[in-house]
């Protein structure tokens, strides 16, 4: 995208951009979504076409504003670090159903397999397995902006290491080493270490993973 300013031009450069994943989660900045919806105004106004009834921008800033208010992270959330290999905290492989719920509060009932099924709390940015057996947890995942993961919201926390969603390919290579497989293509896929694993999308970690034993 090319913007013409009195200082001369500027160029922003934009990957994967779909403002409506906004509609189910807070994914862009609210920034970004009213930089594009002005964006589309100028373009009706230089067409001289008038705005349709089902104007989707006011609807998605709407969307996004609630997004950003209906949760917010809390001290405990933000201090409290994923370890490889235990979870997130009180969220830890092993924790029975009732600990997990008590922490994350009630979540939505997802897939079921024979052996596990999934449970998804989707302000907090977690989902987790439970095993069939005896309701214990078999893995946990975090989420930010996961593609086809939309329904959730972006996980408040990090790494004990200092992995966060800021952070790159290369820096999750420098707090955990050499992985023990890479599934990488180009900039997108899965790096899996001891214990967690980290998925990117075009260079950006959209989700990490406690897998189950």
């Amino acid at each position: 995208m090319q913007i013409d300013r009195p200082e001369g031009l500027q160029r922003v450069h934009i990957e994967n951009f779909y403002p409506f994943l906004n509609l189910n989660s807070l994914v862009y900045p609210q920034g970004l979504i009213e930089l594009e919806c002005a964006l589309q105004d100028i373009k009706s106004t230089a067409a001289k076409l008038s705005k349709g009834q089902d104007d989707w921008c006011e609807e998605l800033v709407g969307r996004n504003v609630s997004a950003q208010s209906s949760y917010k992270c809390s001290k405990d959330e933000t201090q409290t670090r994923i370890a490889a290999g235990s979870g997130w905290g009180a969220v830890h492989l092993g924790a029975s159903f009732k600990a997990v719920e008590k922490v994350l509060g009630e979540g939505q009932q997802s897939d079921r397999f024979s052996d596990v099924h999934f449970v998804e709390f989707r302000q907090r940015g977690i989902e987790v397995s439970f095993n069939n057996s005896d309701d214990t947890v078999h893995a946990i995942y975090f989420y930010s902006g996961q593609r086809g993961s939309e329904q959730f919201g972006s996980f408040c926390g990090e790494t004990d290491t200092g992995i966060n969603w800021n952070s790159g390919i290369d820096d999750v290579k420098r707090a955990y080493g050499h992985p023990s497989a890479d599934f990488l293509t180009g900039d997108s896929g899965r790096l899996v270490f001891t214990g967690v694993d980290f998925r990117f999308e075009s260079g950006r970690l959209v989700r990490i993973g406690i897998p189950g034993r």
